[in-house]
């Protein structure tokens, strides 16, 4: 139970100084073995023992690769074990430490994005709402706009924020695991769109990184299926379906994933350029792709949503003031 938390907290980060310090030593022409060696005498308390655990793997007819599948992503050791069958473990290293340095979290950046927001109204709202009622409060049987838009805001406004939330969330959750044909009637709007392009250029990066390890293109697409979320499997599927009677790149993946332009360049050079060198110029589009449309959002939407708010604040409060300086003068 320890040995299984402990892998599960070995992170990319980790993963990657330890793919890092192992290229170093391949490329001084040390063996497994004495990279081995190396952990157990140097490294950090995972690290020593998955030194350990390689020493031990050839006396249980296993590879160092083995070890990896363990405590690394799936996609990490699939990658290695692969271009070690093919006589290059060195190109095995780099493409997997690639898969690891590449992309970046979309979900992580979308909920960022529409989280502070979300926040900003609430706050505001709050310091309307309080500062209104203190300023209510001095007024005599106050009635008019100011009293209806603050009730309002404590009440419906509460709610619609709430169920504003709500919807958010759920389409948070039903991101990575709605899948289907269904799916598609909702892949063109905001956000998931984004998500969209991100699971592509994910998904692109990986075949990209197994291909130039020497696996095929069925075999990669296994290997990113067993690490894929339901609405990426859902892809997959469709594309080792159409792997069958297709040998077109650019038609296997014909899923309704990728961006059209990518998809119509894939098409067009699908049979006359190498795999590897195809995946890769599709991944950096759709990665540049995805994070161009989240630098605008991430650059508009706070902007829209603290003018909106500094109105509403604005509104709030001065219909107050201008009520209580009626009942002044009355």
């Amino acid at each position: 139970m320890t040995i299984a938390l402990e892998t599960l907290l070995f992170t990319r980060a980790n993963q990657k100084e330890l793919l890092e310090q192992w290229l170093q030593c391949d490329e001084d022409g040390l063996t497994v073995t004495q990279f081995c060696e190396l952990l157990v005498k140097h490294g950090g308390d995972s690290t020593k023992k998955i030194g350990k655990e390689g020493l031990e793997a050839p006396g249980k007819g296993k590879a160092f690769s083995d070890v990896l599948a363990k405590w690394c992503a799936p996609v990490v050791a699939s990658t290695i074990a692969s271009a070690e069958s093919a006589g290059n473990r060195k190109i095995g290293i780099e493409a997997a430490l690639n898969e690891l340095s590449g992309g970046q979290n979309v979900m992580g950046r979308l909920f960022k994005t529409v989280a502070f927001p979300m926040l900003t109204v609430l706050g505001v709202g709050y310091l309307g709402v309080y500062v209104s009622g203190e300023i209510l409060g001095a007024v005599r049987a106050p009635q008019g706009f100011a009293i209806d838009f603050r009730s309002y805001l404590q009440g419906s406004g509460l709610l619609t924020l709430a169920a504003l939330a709500v919807a958010l969330v759920s389409m948070g959750f039903s991101m990575p695991r709605w899948a289907g044909s269904s799916r598609q009637w909702v892949d063109g709007l905001p956000l998931y769109s984004h998500y969209r392009i991100g699971a592509a250029a994910g998904l692109l990066r990986t075949l990209c990184n197994l291909s130039s390890a020497g696996m095929n293109l069925n075999e990669a697409l296994e290997v990113a299926a067993k690490n894929g979320t339901p609405y990426l499997r859902g892809h997959i599927n469709v594309m080792r379906e159409r792997l069958v009677t297709e040998s077109n790149i650019g038609k296997v993946l014909d899923s309704g994933l990728l961006l059209p332009k990518s998809q119509s360049n894939l098409e067009v050079l699908g049979e006359s350029a190498q795999v590897t060198r195809l995946l890769e110029r599709a991944a950096l589009y759709h990665q540049s792709e995805v994070t161009k449309r989240l630098n605008r959002i991430d650059l508009v939407l706070p902007k829209i949503i603290l003018i909106l708010a500094i109105i509403m604040l604005a509104v709030l409060i001065g219909s107050s003031m201008m009520l209580l300086l009626n009942s002044v003068q009355m």
